[in-house]
């Protein structure tokens, strides 16, 4: 019987700077080297920063089984960055944030603007465990640590580093989320 592999997705701004970029990174190598894939919005930012990382965490640790993916919004995929494994045209434009979400069983927000507040959003609603990554400034430093309302009883976790933040939300997954 084949172990279905979990996914973790990761959000943040496309456009960002190089201590976000190595923040990513980090994030997209933890979440390898906790045995788990990624998926992503599958361009540049944080986006490209994390499945390298990824990638190369797959290289590092000889790991085949375990896949970087990007739900990307245009219609032929072809914008994908170098580092997507599986990339998956939608034809959505923003819209496909909400598939990029509900791919992941956990969500790990780096930065970001207005898309990634979208998305925090919807993995709230969806009732994915959140971490957000505060030292990457954006949309997750805001909401780290806080309910964004009632409906749950938890909050969006404030991770300092990608080994806080993949060690929240496998616990979560393994353990029931938010």
């Amino acid at each position: 019987m084949t172990r279905r592999v979990q996914l973790i997705s990761v959000i943040g701004g496309r456009w960002i700077d190089e201590p976000t970029y190595k923040i990513a990174y980090n994030v997209g190598s933890a979440i390898i080297e906790h045995g788990f894939g990624l998926v992503c919005g599958g361009y540049g930012g944080v986006m490209e920063a994390a499945a390298k990382g990824a990638s190369e965490a797959k290289v590092r640790l000889g790991i085949t089984h375990l896949p970087i993916v990007g739900i990307l919004k245009d219609e032929t995929g072809k914008a994908a960055n170098q580092y997507i494994e599986v990339g998956i045209p939608t034809g959505m434009g923003v819209a496909r944030n909400a598939l990029v979400v509900m791919a992941g069983s956990g969500v790990i927000a780096v930065g970001g603007m207005s898309g990634t507040l979208s998305e925090i959003s919807m993995a709230w609603q969806y009732g994915r465990p959140v971490a957000a990554l505060v030292p990457a400034g954006g949309w997750a430093a805001k909401v780290a640590g806080e309910p964004l309302d009632t409906t749950r009883s938890d909050s969006v976790f404030a991770a300092e580093n990608a080994e806080e933040a993949i060690k929240y939300i496998a616990e979560k997954i393994l353990h029931g989320a938010g």
